[in-house]
């Protein structure tokens, strides 16, 4: 309810507002005005949040491993005055399974608290797109600027993909040998996970601190010649939002107007 209650306040908010904080911000005379547009001005801008998330929905529709946000609007006081400010997380739960039938892609069946590792050089990346190469020092690489997959040894090499076997837990194999075994983490908490994982892209996070792993292969499996879907999904949100300004904007503008009559009236001479 109260969600919906900011999206119809945002309605009428429209986007050059932004350009005249001062006159939003305070005023000698109608201080209550100003405060009260000041709420709908931050409500209007955390819901464009809203926006940018459906929009980013439908670019990323065909991404594997894209892990789609939500955003919960929460109302704050900060020096007397309220604000909307936008507090983003994650869905967590991965998308479909797409079959390829290639060998070198890869899935992770989970809640969504697990993760295939690349090296990114001064950090690890974490990633649920499972599309893997191998590049030409013979190490299994990331299909998304060829960062070397992490093994729980180090890097793995391969002699080619043909002969390349994935475990379910991750173990590799070519020509019935062990070369390696994928790294896989699996997050206990996906409150922890909100809070310190950090999307770089739309395929990698990175950890802005450590948090607690499972060591447990039975929490995932690795299923060859898949690849996670992203999952996302294009919401009516986008066709709301397509039409505020041209719909609503003039309410607001008229208020503004009327507000600034006022003043000229009530103004000193």
């Amino acid at each position: 309810m109260v969600n919906r209650f900011w999206m119809l306040l945002a309605l009428v908010i429209p986007a050059n507002l932004f350009a005249q904080q001062p006159f939003v911000e305070s005023h000698p005379i109608f201080p209550h005005h100003y405060d009260y547009l000041n709420e709908l001005s931050s409500g209007k801008r955390a819901f464009r949040y809203h926006f940018l998330k459906d929009l980013n929905y439908v670019l990323n529709v065909n991404q594997p491993g894209f892990l789609s946000t939500k955003i919960k609007n929460v109302r704050t006081k900060t020096d007397e005055k309220f604000y909307v400010l936008p507090q983003l997380s994650y869905h967590w739960s991965p998308g479909p399974p797409d079959y390829t039938g290639n060998p070198l892609d890869c899935m992770i069946e989970s809640p969504g608290n697990s993760f295939f590792t690349v090296d990114f050089g001064k950090t690890l990346g974490y990633t649920q797109d499972g599309r893997f190469r191998i590049d030409y020092q013979n190490r299994l690489v990331h299909i998304s600027g060829h960062y070397p997959i992490v093994g729980v040894d180090g890097p793995i090499f391969v002699p080619e993909e043909d002969a390349i076997n994935f475990t379910r837990s991750g173990a590799v194999f070519a020509y019935g040998q062990e070369m390696g075994k994928l790294a896989i983490a699996t997050f206990k908490s996906f409150e922890e996970m909100d809070e310190y994982l950090v999307k770089v892209n739309n395929s990698f996070f990175v950890l802005d601190a450590p948090i607690e792993q499972l060591n447990d292969e039975s929490a995932y499996a690795v299923r060859q010649g898949y690849i996670t879907q992203s999952n996302s999904k294009r919401t009516k949100t986008s066709f709301l939002f397509k039409n505020f300004h041209r719909a609503t904007s003039s309410a607001l503008m008229s208020t503004l107007d009327n507000l600034k009559k006022h003043h000229a009236l009530l103004a000193p001479r």
